[in-house]
This record gives structure tokens, sequence and C-alpha cells, in this order.
């Protein structure tokens, strides 16, 4: 249980989550609790052109696993842009 007031959710309707600056998982977390690897949460992805080998995490890159659904079609710019967009729309969980 968190004291702090630092949990927050970010809203990303279906339709636009493939072109958003976010990767979302198709399985739960539970399901992939038995996999290998980093893609049971949600995170930011890269833009176009970046080099997803500087993606770190957990067994990320690891045992031949890709980065390649971290990666954006969209440039730099767009993808911070995006991001800040949603996260102005985001909501601070309790």
């Amino acid at each position: 249980m968190r004291n702090g007031q630092n949990a927050y959710a970010v809203p990303v309707t279906f339709d636009q989550l493939n072109d958003s600056p976010f990767f979302v998982p198709t399985t739960h977390t539970v399901a992939q609790l038995f996999g290998d690897g980093e893609i049971f949460h949600a995170r930011t992805k890269a833009w176009k052109d970046f080099d997803l080998k500087k993606i770190g995490g957990m067994n990320v890159g690891a045992k031949g696993h890709v980065r390649d659904h971290l990666s954006s079609n969209l440039g730099k710019e767009e993808v911070d842009s995006q991001f800040k967009a949603y996260k102005n729309k985001a909501f601070q969980l309790k």
C-alpha cells in the first residue's frame, strides 16, 4: 500500500493505442510472470530511428528477445509532444 500520492494512470483509447507513444501488452501480468523477458508492463515507446539496443530492462534483448514492440513510427518531437498531451490527461490514483 502506498502512502504517497505518486501513482497515476494515463488513459489511452483502444483506437489510439497503435499510434500512441505507449506499448501496452496484449496479455495480463499473471500470464506474463511465467514468461521470459520484460513485456509484462506498459512502457513508453522509442521514437523512429532510435537505437533499440540502448533500451534496458530485465532480459530486454537477452536470449534473443527483440525490442521491436518498443519502436514507434513517430519522430522524436512527435513522441515527446504526444507523451505530454497524454500526461496532461492523466489522473492520480489514491
